[in-house]
């Protein structure tokens, strides 16, 4: 199943159509392994997504992907900051820091003293005599400082948070220096903070699906991406126009949900339905097996080439599925609509 590069107005009648067909006996089997190789095809082009703004390739979904997706990305930046020689910290930097210094007096006493003693011995012992940090120093400050901020976010007590808070903030001053005195050290890691922005979603996706080895549906990164959404109300969401959510949104239209009213209406109809016509016109239990190839990774292919490419052989196909043929059906009349509908 495409995600990508069609258009899907007409999709969603024919996504219900195809989940319906599911219970056919032969075609339904076809139709359920191909609806699975497209949540897998979601699940990579969402992880692609994720590595894409630092232009590395994970072969592999689930869990494992995932992980490779999140490990790429880490050597990524760390490579990155190689790069750093040394961080000035200049006139800028200094008004800054007061300013935050200020603000960390109205913790308690006792955090304000833990975040002036951070201050001094995990930044200021190790400034150098001409106002500047090595790149290494850098690099092992903003280490310790991440685990420090980390570590008191996560406490149960309100004051170790706000201390948790100053120190994430110290921290985010010296890496705005960093950036501001290595301009192509920053474009790299502008880089590496878009992938993970994406990745962060599919991480939670990736959570959600943990029953399921990591491979999750769109509407698992849905939520994801609602959750990861940090705009006022959920606006992003509410509008559209929340990271990542045009490739959520267009697998939730093309591949959709599974059946719900199992040995009811729709299933009943479509297939006992069918197989009954089949008494009458044993030509529809043999299209069963002719619909089926559609539904074969090579037809699929094919289909995805036709549907998005449109190339001439495209309206002939159209018109003769148009023009009805049993031996098709029902699997005939899902190809023929997105081919019609573009």
């Amino acid at each position: 199943v495409a995600v990508t590069g069609v258009q899907t107005c007409a999709l969603p009648i024919s996504n219900r159509l195809e989940e319906k067909a599911q219970s056919l006996p032969i075609m339904g089997d076809a139709i359920t392994a191909a609806r699975r190789r497209g949540v897998q095809q979601f699940n990579q082009a969402a992880i692609d997504r994720a590595t894409s703004p630092i232009g590395a390739k994970v072969d592999g979904i689930g869990h494992q992907g995932v992980a490779d997706a999140g490990d790429a990305i880490s050597r990524f930046y760390d490579q990155a900051l190689t790069k750093v020689q040394h961080v000035p910290l200049d006139n800028q930097f200094a008004g800054s820091l007061q300013q935050l210094q200020g603000m960390a007096q109205n913790l308690t006493p006792d955090m304000a003293r833990k975040f002036d003693k951070t201050l001094n011995d995990v930044v200021l012992s190790r400034v150098s005599q001409t106002g500047s940090l090595m790149g290494d120093t850098y690099k092992a400050i903003d280490s310790e400082l991440g685990a420090l901020g980390s570590r008191y976010g996560r406490s149960t007590l309100a004051s170790e948070q706000e201390l948790g808070d100053a120190v994430t903030q110290l921290r985010a001053l010296l890496n705005d220096q960093m950036r501001r005195t290595n301009p192509s050290v920053a474009a790299q890691l502008d880089k590496a903070d878009a992938a993970w922005a994406n990745l962060v979603r599919v991480e939670g996706a990736a959570k959600q699906a943990k029953n399921a080895e990591g491979v999750f549906t769109p509407a698992q990164l849905n939520m994801a991406i609602q959750s990861a959404d940090n705009s006022v109300r959920k606006r992003a969401v509410a509008r559209g126009q929340a990271l990542m959510q045009d490739l959520g949104n267009a697998g939730q239209t093309v591949l959709g949900n599974k059946y719900p009213d199992s040995g009811t209406a729709g299933r009943l109809l479509l297939g006992g339905g069918a197989l009954g016509a089949g008494l009458a016109e044993p030509a529809i239990p043999l299209g069963l097996f002719g619909a089926s190839a559609l539904y074969t990774p090579t037809a699929q292919n094919i289909m995805n080439a036709a549907v998005t490419q449109r190339p001439q052989f495209a309206g002939l196909l159209a018109e003769q599925i148009r023009d009805g043929s049993t031996m098709l059906l029902p699997g005939g009349v899902q190809f023929g609509s997105s081919l019609l509908n573009q």
